[in-house]
Order: C-alpha cells, then sequence, then structure tokens
C-alpha cells in the first residue's frame, strides 16, 4: 500500500528499504521479469549514498524494482525524445518496422491521422475516437505481447514469473484500427 511504501505518485522513488514482488521471489531462486510498462523509479541518491555499485546483482535489482527488465516499455510524451528513449527495444523495432521520424512513437502509435494527412496527437483527447496511424500487429500491446511470449518460450524448467503490464488502455487514449 501507498503508506507502507511511500512512493505515493509515478516516479517518485521507492526506498531502498522496500522489497518487492521481484526480490521476494529472487530470494527463492525465482527469475522475476518485466516486460512492458511501469513506472518504478530507484532512490538513486539512496544508491549512491550506500556505495552499491550499479553493475552489481543487488545495484541492478534496485534500479529495477526488483525486477530484471526483459522489455521495459514506459511509452513516451510528446515532442523532442532523449537519445535514451531511441535506444529502447521498442523505439528500435518501430524504425527497423519503417516507422520513421523524430517520436515515432508519438507519431505512429499515440497519433492519428486528419484527413488532410495532418498528424493528430493522441495526448489531445478530441482525437481519442481515431485510429492509431499504426497498424494493430505494430501496436505496443501487440509488441510486448510477442515479447511475453518469447520470454516464456525461453525459460526451460527453471522457475520464473513474468509481470507483464500493458501500456494501453492508458492515456493517450488512441488506438489501431479495429479497436479504437
Amino acid at each position: 500500500y501507498v503508506a507502507s511504501h511511500r512512493s505515493s505518485w509515478n516516479f517518485v522513488p521507492l526506498p531502498l528499504d522496500e522489497l518487492t514482488l521481484g526480490d521476494h521471489l529472487a530470494a527463492s531462486g525465482v527469475r522475476a521479469a518485466l516486460v512492458g510498462k511501469t513506472h518504478f523509479v530507484p532512490d538513486a541518491k539512496a544508491i549512491a549514498m550506500r556505495g552499491i555499485g550499479v553493475d552489481s546483482d543487488s545495484g541492478r535489482r534496485l534500479l529495477e524494482g526488483g525486477f530484471d527488465p526483459y522489455d521495459r516499455s514506459d511509452g513516451v510524451f510528446a515532442g523532442p525524445v532523449s537519445r535514451e528513449f531511441l535506444e529502447t527495444p521498442y523505439a528500435r523495432y518501430l524504425a527497423h518496422h519503417g516507422f520513421g521520424g523524430g517520436n515515432a512513437w508519438h507519431d505512429w502509435v499515440n497519433s492519428a491521422m486528419s484527413p488532410d494527412g495532418q498528424i493528430l496527437s493522441g495526448w489531445d483527447m478530441r482525437y481519442a475516437h481515431l485510429p492509431a496511424r499504426i497498424p494493430e500487429r505494430h501496436s505496443e500491446t501487440a509488441y510486448s505481447t510477442d515479447r511475453a511470449i518469447e520470454y516464456i518460450r525461453s525459460q526451460g524448467d527453471e522457475p520464473w514469473c513474468l509481470h507483464l503490464s500493458y501500456i494501453k488502455p492508458h492515456w493517450p487514449y488512441v488506438a489501431p484500427a479495429p479497436d479504437h
């Protein structure tokens, strides 16, 4: 609960002393992986103050809320994007499949198209009834599902847990046809 873990809003760092499901599973020898969205952010100042190396097993778990980020995709806002965004697996997937532009996630996945060819941002609710420009097979949902299936198939007989967190339905409220 928020009252106990003290992370009261998206992007509020989780205190280092708060154990997550991933931490408990790892202690039991279960690999806990993440595919999709999470707004978890680490308490980077506390990690640095304690001298925990971010390349160590414990440091990596602290950076990812106790999970192994098999394919983390937190979404993106409209406008210019950071280099960090351009290097995400989903952004590379979009580029590989020909969805170009300075911010393909916004321009294709989270936007619609006007009759005169203008990009209509899904962040503007008045366009929520229109289909996203991305075909459904390349949407965040289809991509995350494919990555989750890939993860599950790769696990063999070792114990595992997968946190699959879809971005949609979530702001911006645009979806590809026929689900729009």
